[in-house]
Parts: structure tokens; C-alpha cells; sequence
């Protein structure tokens, strides 16, 4: 198992939860142009070291103009502290698999970057907080359980979005879960309340569960990992072959007959269960983070 963001290793944004995001922000910027650069800077590095190697990098430049410690000129700017971030997310599952180490080196990084939020008061930043959000990493909150079920053999827990809409103060919330022959999404539908420039109450009023969509171009995998193993099925493939043709000869019958099947739309039962709150602490026009009840932290970024 890798330590969390380690030097010149998994440096890359390959992620899929990276998909979409502005190419400045996954290649990085400022002094963080590139992912070569970023590999040599992809940990946080301490106030001495960051010291050190800018007195190095004025030597070798034959500068005699004394170089500033990161508490004398603020640190890394937001640009760092996100390509950083989002070197410290990949392989964690948007936070399922993550290692203690990581959860609190990712959770400090996260309180640099909100200190330097150029939108404290979000509500007010309409153009801003609109939009829909695509899940990039959460801790302590109940979407941790939901990729949970991706562990499950065959299961495929796919973008986990969030659509905001400040002028009709709404918000919907989006799953998408693959099976092995269907695929389809849930969503809670939400109004909200502004309490505070930066604080929102929630109420969840719907839930909408779309209709499945068969996968009628299914193959018999060749192999299954089945509890981190993986298991050779290409004989068990070619024996099963007829079967299959039946099975996607059915899933087709079965499509063509959900097709014109509404939605299930069902009304949430107005109680405390069904609200929740949600502070927001960082904004800018690629990344938001919010925090929640039960100590939740959620990165996400604007689906462009």
C-alpha cells in the first residue's frame, strides 16, 4: 500500500474522478506547471525544507536577494494546495480507501486551502456556487457507505454529483450504479434555506429512482475478482457461451419493454432525518468544499 502522496509516485491525475476538470487545474499551476514539476513537489513539504530548497534554487540562479519562509510569504497559493490535493485523492477511492495517514495529511491540506477561500461569503456568490459538482473525495459522511457498495462483486459505483441552483434555492443530489446487466442512478431532490453567508439548511423532499437500463452488450467476463483474488473464467466463458446468447436475447426484451417506463418519484417523509446542513468553506470556479454534520468534509469540483 502507497503512503499518502508520496514523492514522484502516482503523481499523475489518470483518475476517473478527475474526468472533466479544467486541464489548467489537473496539469497544475503556478509553480506547479506540469506534472514533472509536480512529481518533485506532489508531498507537502515542511516550512524548513521549503526554505531550503528556495535559498538552493536562488543560488543556483545567482541570486543574492534573501529568499522569504513560507509563514513570511503565506505559504503556497490556492493553485498549489489543489494540484497537491488532488495528487493526495488518487487511489482513495474518493475517500473509501484511505489510510489514517492520509485522511489527516489530506484534512490539513483541505484547512490551507479554505484559508485561503476567495469567496467566504458563498451564498452570495451565485455565478459561482451554481452549476452541478462532481465528488472528488469525502470523509465522515454517508456517502462513504455508498461507495461501499462498489466492493461488491459486479458492482460499479459511478459519479456521485451534486446540482446546485441558488435563484430557485435547490439542490439535487445524483448516484450512478452499474450491475452486471443494468445500469441506473438515484437522486434526492432538496430545498434549501441560506442561514448565513456561508451556511445552508437542507430539507430533502424526493427521491427519484430511474428507470434501469439493461446492458444488452454484455460479455461473460473472462475473469472475476471475487475477495482480491481474481479468478480465470475463459473456460467456464466458452462453455457458457450459448447461455449467454440466450441471456442478451432477453436483456434486449427486457429493454425495450423499460423503456417507456417512467421514473419512480416518491415524496421523503418530512422529518429530522431528512434535513442536514451544509457549510461552505472553500469556492472558487473549479473546486468547492463543504462541510457537513458529523464532522463530513466534501471536495468537489465544477463539471464544466
Amino acid at each position: 500500500m502507497r503512503g499518502p502522496c508520496l514523492l514522484g509516485k502516482h503523481s499523475h491525475i489518470a483518475h476517473a474522478d478527475c474526468r472533466g476538470l479544467p486541464y489548467a487545474l489537473i496539469s497544475g499551476a503556478g509553480s506547479y506547471k506540469g506534472s514533472q514539476q509536480r512529481k518533485q513537489h506532489s508531498r507537502p513539504l515542511s516550512s524548513k525544507r521549503w526554505y531550503k530548497l528556495q535559498t538552493a534554487a536562488a543560488a543556483q540562479l545567482g541570486s543574492t536577494q534573501r529568499t522569504s519562509t513560507p509563514e513570511e510569504d503565506g505559504g503556497m497559493d490556492a493553485d498549489e494546495l489543489k494540484a497537491i490535493l488532488l495528487d493526495c485523492f488518487y487511489g482513495t477511492e474518493r475517500g473509501l480507501s484511505v489510510s489514517s495517514e492520509a485522511r489527516a495529511e489530506i484534512s490539513e491540506l483541505i484547512t490551507q486551502l479554505e484559508a485561503k477561500n476567495p469567496n467566504p461569503a458563498a451564498t452570495e456568490a451565485i455565478d459561482k456556487l451554481s452549476g452541478d459538482w462532481k465528488l472528488l473525495y469525502t470523509i465522515n459522511s454517508e456517502l462513504v457507505g455508498l461507495l461501499g457498495l462498489s466492493r461488491l462483486p459486479g458492482v460499479q459505483v459511478g459519479e456521485i454529483s451534486q446540482g446546485v441552483d441558488p435563484r430557485t434555492l435547490s439542490i439535487t443530489n445524483t448516484v450512478t450504479i452499474g450491475g452486471p446487466v443494468s445500469r441506473s442512478s438515484f437522486s434526492a431532490k432538496a430545498a434549501f434555506e441560506i442561514q448565513s453567508p456561508k451556511r445552508i439548511q437542507v430539507k430533502f423532499e424526493r427521491a427519484v429512482f430511474e428507470t434501469p437500463e439493461i446492458l444488452t452488450d454484455k460479455e461473460f467476463p473472462s475473469s472475476l475478482t471475487l475477495m482480491g483474488q481474481s479468478l480465470d473464467l475463459t473456460t467456464l466463458k466458452d462453455t457458457l457461451e450459448p447461455v449467454s446468447a440466450s441471456v442478451r436475447d432477453t436483456a434486449q426484451t427486457v429493454s425495450r419493454f423499460l423503456q417507456n417506463k417512467p421514473n419512480l418519484d416518491v415524496a421523503i417523509p418530512g422529518n429530522r432525518g431528512a434535513e442536514s446542513w451544509l457549510l461552505t468553506t472553500y469556492l472558487d470556479d473549479d473546486i468547492r468544499v463543504s462541510r457537513g454534520d458529523n464532522g463530513a468534509i466534501f471536495v468537489l469540483a465544477k463539471d464544466n
